[in-house]
């Protein structure tokens, strides 16, 4: 079941809403977390039934497998509970690669029967796995049944994250001094809700169309204009940016209506000014996560920079691999990789030689532009379909095919001496659909993702310390009147208006 579908919206959320603050009131917590519980198992049996089992069976092994963990402190077999939530991920989702590999690296013709991926198989693996080297570590007070399963099957956070710790989310279901009903939380969640229902399927779904076009097109070896494969690259940055932050919002949202704060998950990244930042701004709790279970695991920085170099490489290769079964993923990962590691070089050798940042306004602007650049290029080996199209996607982008301008720009350059332009670069501009109307589209929204505030800035929900100020200040904030609430409804119901055929969220495939 989507966020973005009618029967979610008008009768899953109602529902869902109803028994959980019912059961409450008739009965007590224990059976308003078995509502919220099997909802969640519901919403996710919605999709495909037949992997309801599947996530059932990972709870209830994971779950046993940390009391033995609990009782027991044995390391050799929280390495096993960890080798089959790792080999589960590997069998569903990187079986075919595998194969494909082997069949193309020997000639052979190993034939392996087609797996369709389980939902959301990396979030909530990844997810247990972090609880059970949470107990080994003596985190975890208690391992309570009911509550385990909700930790992990909580449907707003179950199909794409946030990757949530235990005492992140538990404790705020057992708090007894917790009203029944927050209603500021409710107004607020309801908003962000929208906010994030509008981002998606105003915004998202209507780039996705000209990026798959584009995409597509250099796919299958037609004709794409150096302009044009710009204007994919670019309207895929914001596409997937706002697919994530959509759903992000929405996740945050809909905790929110039971009384849940969810950990922040996505805070504006292309405001970032590098690539760090980024991605402490970009799906926050999975570099959470690759930090705490795989960079420091590594060793991380105690071993001087060589070491921590390599440790940075080995994370963010790890990190493309989970995101797919492909090597366009782990190029991706690879190339964010080196970013860090020369981000991480900049940064000792202006400490070396007492180097200080200018602090311009126009200094911060062109660091932050260059960052986007770097994050739209990358973003072209994660969304080809092949290893091969994002390179021929490359190859348009840097020019080598010439570079197809429009018809009068095209007259204009003809006056310039022949010296400073090839014949060959100068050409028709063939637009995938209105060009000036697209162009401009993509500067409204890079301003917007630069200068307006996010909802937790918003909301002011903005708590965390790593999430640090971009200097801009906000004035617009929001308050319960009659003016957000036309506002609201406005874009309640342009969002409704534009769903149409339904579109799943991009991060379900991860």
């Amino acid at each position: 079941m989507l966020f973005n579908s009618y029967e979610f919206i008008f009768i899953f959320i109602p529902l869902v809403l109803s028994g959980y603050y019912l059961s409450d009131h008739l009965f007590n917590k224990t059976i308003q977390k078995v509502v919220l519980v099997t909802a969640s198992l519901f919403f996710y049996g919605y999709w495909n039934h037949y992997y309801l089992p599947l996530i059932v069976l990972s709870v209830l092994f994971n779950y046993f497998s940390a009391i033995i963990i609990y009782n027991q402190k044995n390391k050799a077999y929280l390495l096993f509970a960890i080798s089959v939530n790792l080999f589960s991920i590997v069998y569903f989702k990187y079986a075919n690669f595998f194969i494909e590999n082997i069949n193309h690296a020997f000639g052979s013709s190993i034939i392996f029967e087609d797996i369709i991926l389980p939902l959301a198989i990396s979030f909530f693996t990844f997810q247990q796995i972090s609880f059970l080297v949470d107990v080994y570590r003596d985190e975890i007070e208690e391992i309570d049944f009911l509550d385990y399963s909700l930790f992990v099957t909580f449907f707003p956070q179950l199909i794409a994250g946030p990757i949530v710790h235990h005492k992140e989310i538990i404790p705020q279901f057992n708090k007894a001094s917790t009203p029944v009903i927050n209603w500021e939380f409710i107004a607020i969640g309801i908003a962000i809700f929208c906010m994030g229902l509008f981002k998606k399927v105003v915004i998202a779904d209507d780039l996705a169309s000209n990026v798959t076009l584009i995409f597509s097109n250099i796919e299958q070896g037609q004709f794409v204009s150096f302009l044009a494969a710009w204007s994919g690259a670019v309207g895929y940055s914001f596409q997937l940016y706002f697919d994530f932050s959509g759903y992000s919002d929405m996740a945050f949202g809909l905790a929110l209506l039971f009384g849940v704060k969810l950990p922040i998950n996505f805070f504006s990244p292309y405001r970032s000014a590098n690539i760090i930042i980024f991605w402490r701004t970009w799906h926050i709790s999975l570099s959470r996560f690759l930090r705490d279970y795989v960079y420091f695991t590594l060793g991380g920085s105690k071993h001087g920079p060589v070491r921590k170099s390599a440790n940075l490489m080995i994370t963010m290769l790890l990190g493309g691999l989970w995101h797919g079964a492909g090597w366009a993923f782990v190029i991706w990962g690879g190339i964010h990789g080196a970013l860090l590691i020369l981000n991480n070089a900049w940064r000792s050798l202006k400490k070396l030689f007492h180097i200080k940042d200018s602090e311009t306004e126009i200094n911060y602007r062109i660091c932050q532009l260059f960052t986007f650049l770097c994050v739209t290029l990358a973003w072209v080996f994660f969304r080809s379909e092949s290893l091969d199209g994002a390179l021929h996607m490359f190859w348009i982008m840097f020019g080598l095919e010439g570079i197809n301008i429009s018809h009068k720009a095209s007259q204009f350059l003809t006056y310039l001496p022949s010296i400073f332009i090839a014949s060959d670069m100068i050409g028709m501009f063939e637009p995938i659909g209105d060009a000036p109307t697209y162009a401009t589209k993509l500067i409204v929204l890079y301003l917007w993702v630069i200068f307006l505030p996010n909802p937790y800035e918003l909301f002011k929900l903005y708590h965390q310390k790593r999430l640090h100020s971009t200097g801009f200040k906000f004035n617009i904030l929001f308050k319960p009147n009659a003016g957000w609430a036309f506002l609201l409804a406005v874009i309640f119901y342009v969002s409704i208006s534009n769903i149409g055929s339904y579109s799943e969220f991009l991060y379900f495939r991860f």
